[in-house]
Order: structure tokens, then C-alpha cells, then sequence
């Protein structure tokens, strides 16, 4: 942000709080909203060429202000190096000083992806067994954004970012909307192996949430399996969801395969998806074993 501008605009407070319907109720449909809609089509209806057009929009207006323009222009550079035609509008002003200009200007213009999809084609198998255990490196397609979003956060003066959390803690059930959509961001990261764009998200959408306490890790992971797995066969569970918890169940077992704990500490993470798998599991009393019938 500029230093004529100070703190974040009022409009990106309410996206980063507010529900994505409250927002857009402002008949000045801000840039923070249309971010946010740029985004969902994005994650949610797996358009990127619509959510390209939605970041180009935001970033070529120039009554935008700097942390959505900054925002915008992050996703359109990491779209741009995967290969996606967009249209990036530069301003006079460099990049923030810190992280996200080292990245910007330091980044290559392409992802190496080529090699990987290669082994991918040649060795399936072996090459994600070699991805779960991270002897293979993937390469990373979202490096700017969560360096956009952290410097945008540093800009938020400490009584505005007060009353963000104050108002993120209000009315936490049932889950809203966008809270599933803010825990499968923090999922994903987590699953990519990127703890600190996963603490970041934690921080700004959940700042009070504390997972449901666990005991003993033999026990317990079984029964996290088992409400995992029906979770996912629940009739009322989306296709979309079920892809979700089954990557989800993956990733639990590749950790579990080193250390049970682990697994479960992952799951302890992970905003809604822990607060029902491992609600009251502390307490739920033991399934009793199955003896054979030798009458």
C-alpha cells in the first residue's frame, strides 16, 4: 500500500470476513468482492479462463488500491507462468518491498513441468509414491499469492485486524459457506506441504479455533478412518466433496505408514474437517472385538 493510502480499504476487511452474499449486496461491487468471485469460479467451478478474466478486471481498474491490485496480479503471474493467455496490466509502483518482489522478479517465466509429466506417463506408481515421500520435488504453481495475501494482512492496521477477528469469531455454528471453502484452502495447503501459507489462512479465517482433543494414535486413527469413510459414503456427500475426503484419506495414510501421530496431528490442522473426524474421540468408547463363533 501506497503511503498515501494507509490500511487496508474497508471493502477487503468485509471479503476477508463477511460471507461472499453479504459483501456483494454493496451496490459499489468493490474489487475485494470481485476477487473473491474471480477466485470461487476458480476453485469452486474449476473456470480458470473466467477467473482470469475476473483478476485481469480487478487489476486494469485503476481506482483499485494496491492490496487487491497486488492480489490480482499475483494469480495472474502464477496462470501466466503455467501457460494460460492473460492479460497483466503493470503499474508505475514496484512490487511491496520483501518477499513477493524477490519472488516476482527472481521467479522463471515457466513452471519446469515437462520432466514431471514425462515420469508421470512412463512410471505412474513409482513416481507419486515418490511424490507422497517427497524424494521427487514438485514444483511449486502457486508461489505468489499467499506472499500477496501475508503482505496485504501486514497492512492492516492492529485495531482493524482486532475487529476482523472479532467478527470471524462470532456465530461459528453451523459452518458458513465460505468457512468450507476457506478449510479446504487450508487443507490444500496443508496436503502440498506448505505449513506456512497454511498457518497464514489458519490465522485470518479461523484465529480461535482449536481442534478437538485425541488420546492414544493406535486408537484413535482407526475410528478417523472409519468416520472418514463414511463421510464420504454419505448419499447427501458431492462428488466434488468425495474427491476431497479422498484425498484427504490419502494423505492420512501416507503419513500413518511413518507414524500414527503424525497422521493424526495433520488431521488436528485442518479447520471442520478435524472438528468431525475427531470430535469426541477422545471419549467414544471402543468397538468391542469381534471373537469367532467356534459353536
Amino acid at each position: 500500500m501506497s503511503a498515501a493510502r494507509p490500511g487496508l480499504p474497508l471493502g477487503l476487511l468485509l471479503a476477508l470476513s463477511l460471507p461472499a452474499a453479504a459483501v456483494a449486496q454493496d451496490a459499489l461491487r468493490d474489487a475485494s468482492t470481485r476477487l473473491h468471485e474471480a477466485w470461487l469460479r476458480e476453485i469452486l467451478d474449476l473456470d480458470t479462463a473466467a477467473a482470469a478474466r475476473g483478476y485481469e478486471a480487478v487489476a486494469a481498474d485503476p481506482r483499485v488500491a494496491a492490496a487487491e491490485y497486488w492480489v490480482a496480479t499475483a494469480r495472474l503471474a502464477e496462470l501466466d507462468r503455467l501457460g494460460l493467455p492473460v492479460q497483466r496490466s503493470p503499474r508505475a509502483e514496484p512490487p511491496p518491498a520483501g518477499a513477493l518482489r524477490n519472488a516476482l522478479t527472481a521467479a522463471p517465466t515457466s513452471v519446469p513441468l515437462r520432466q514431471l509429466v514425462d515420469q508421470l506417463a512412463e512410471a505412474p506408481e513409482e513416481t507419486l509414491v515418490a511424490i507422497a515421500a517427497r524424494t521427487l520435488a514438485v514444483p511449486d504453481v502457486r508461489p505468489f499469492t499467499h506472499l500477496a495475501l501475508e503482505w496485504a494482512r501486514s497492512q492492516i492496521d492492529p485495531g482493524q485486524l482486532q475487529w476482523l477477528q472479532r467478527m470471524r469469531q462470532r456465530d461459528r455454528t453451523p459452518p458458513q459457506a465460505n468457512d468450507r471453502v476457506n478449510a479446504l484452502d487450508v487443507l490444500r495447503a496443508e496436503t502440498a506441504g506448505n505449513r506456512a501459507q497454511a498457518d497464514m489462512l489458519r490465522s485470518i479465517y479461523f484465529p480461535s479455533w482449536k481442534a478437538p482433543a485425541w488420546r492414544d494414535a493406535a486408537a484413535t486413527l482407526p475410528r478417523v478412518r472409519e468416520r472418514l469413510d463414511a463421510w464420504s459414503a454419505d448419499p447427501e456427500t458431492s462428488a466434488q466433496q468425495r474427491s476431497v475426503l479422498r484425498a484427504l484419506r490419502e494423505a492420512i495414510d501416507q503419513r500413518a505408514e511413518k507414524d500414527p501421530e503424525e497422521a493424526l496431528t495433520f488431521v488436528a490442522r485442518l479447520p471442520i474437517y478435524a472438528d468431525r473426524l475427531l470430535a469426541d474421540v477422545a471419549t467414544e468408547p471402543a468397538k468391542p472385538e469381534q471373537r469367532p463363533n467356534n459353536r
